[in-house]
């Protein structure tokens, strides 16, 4: 039984060790996405920050909120794409 233990031990180690590569490109593709996210939404607020209804002449916000409405549940879908655990 000890030697069982012990062969599963070194059997561990040895798949951590096949495994590390494989979780570091998962790693490097998850701060990919997450850095080109968020350069998507810093151009997206920007933008955002950029129409008619925050401004004071402005007549009708809330038409042009209405407007913009579809642009704002992109991001957020995409966002929600990104979430693994979910409470």
């Amino acid at each position: 039984m000890p030697e069982k233990w012990n062969n599963i031990k070194k059997l561990a180690v040895i798949v951590k060790q096949a495994v590390a590569p494989l979780q570091n490109n998962e790693v490097s593709n998850i701060r990919r996405k997450c850095a080109t996210f968020d350069v998507a939404q810093h151009t997206f607020r920007e933008r955002f920050r950029k129409i008619s209804a925050f401004l004071y002449s402005c007549e009708e916000p809330y038409a042009a909120i209405d407007e913009v409405s579809d642009s704002v549940d992109s991001p957020v879908n995409e966002l929600d794409g990104y979430q693994v655990f979910k409470e």
